[in-house]
């Protein structure tokens, strides 16, 4: 499945962390629950997000939790790589580098990347072996954690027919990968209130009812005989 926008989201009920939700082309869903934010985010360096960013332009599809969201782990990797090797960051040494990096908590940072590299202060990012670089990148992502949680899938369903009673729709034949089934009215209409539906939710003084989204079929030519 492939991933085209995310977003932050509320934490589950009884929790405390806020989710990501990604979507695809066709609006089915893919929350992310607890784990780190490198993993809900699929950013293994935690790239900070900025509007037109380096991550932005290197694959990100949205942000969340103050961070790029990356359509998977492995593109948010590359994005790392890529940000690494980029002019502003290969003239650093190990010992300037965290100060960069993450300058809340530089002298942690600075410690654990040297411990676990084994590299001199006074190395420069640009001046690493193939080897010694991938030892780099590997602590950064260990320093910024990779926890897994959990997550979800949710699938936005279609109307693919409609009963009625009179000029009044009753029923609705929801349908998707996994099946169809009659919703009656009132079941319709909290689906599509919840974003799992094809069909925009109208609110009048009459009452609630459901209209198709923009170019799609109207209800009276999906009517079940």
């Amino acid at each position: 499945m492939k991933f085209v926008r995310a977003e932050e989201g509320v934490p589950a009920a009884g929790y405390e962390k806020k989710t990501v939700h990604y979507y695809d082309a066709e609006g089915n869903v893919r929350i992310r629950f607890e784990g780190t934010k490198a993993w809900r985010c699929n950013n293994p360096g935690n790239m900070k997000y900025k509007k037109g960013g380096f991550g932005m332009r290197h694959g990100g599809i949205g942000y969340a939790l103050s961070m790029v969201v990356f359509p998977t782990e492995e593109v948010g990797r590359d994005a790392l790589i890529a940000r690494l090797k980029s002019p502003e960051f290969r003239i650093l040494t190990m010992e300037k580098f965290p100060s960069i990096w993450d300058k809340d908590n530089e002298v942690n940072y600075r410690e654990f990347i040297l411990k676990k590299t084994g590299l001199s202060p006074e190395r420069k990012i640009e001046s690493l072996t193939k080897d010694e670089f991938e030892s780099f990148r590997k602590a950064i992502e260990k320093m910024e954690g990779w926890e897994e949680g959990w997550e979800e899938f949710y699938e936005k369903q279609y109307i693919s027919a409609v009963k009625r009673k009179g000029s009044t729709i009753t029923e609705y034949l929801v349908q998707g990968k996994r099946g169809k089934k009659w919703l009656i009215k009132v079941e319709a209409v909290t689906l599509a209130e919840s974003g799992g539906l094809h069909a925009i939710v109208v609110h009048t003084k009459k009452g609630t009812y459901l209209r198709p989204e923009f170019h799609a079929k109207a209800f009276r030519d999906l009517v079940y005989c």
